[in-house]
């Protein structure tokens, strides 16, 4: 397994992009970075490197599945959850 260094700025972030993957509307099948940055008045750049941290890239002008954004996202913080409280 490849070791990720992240910042406690993008773990903080995390949360606020699961909550508004979750909140779509039901017919989003995909979303880009992008749009993810714009709906949440972020950098585009940001979120792009924070979603690549992880999960899979995303497909140029097609994004990212919204329900396997939402598996990752969710599976990477509770990796941090339970490695932090190993501490």
């Amino acid at each position: 397994m490849e070791t990720v260094k992240i910042s406690r700025t993008l773990l903080k972030r995390l949360p606020i992009y699961l909550d508004h993957l979750k909140n779509l509307p039901g017919d989003v099948d995909n979303i880009s970075a992008t749009t993810i940055a714009r709906d949440l008045g972020l950098g585009h750049v940001l979120v792009r490197k924070d979603l690549a941290k992880v999960s899979d890239e995303g497909r140029c002008r097609t994004g990212r599945s919204r329900k396997q954004l939402i598996q990752d996202i969710e599976a990477f913080l509770e990796i941090c959850g339970a490695w932090m409280g190993n501490e």
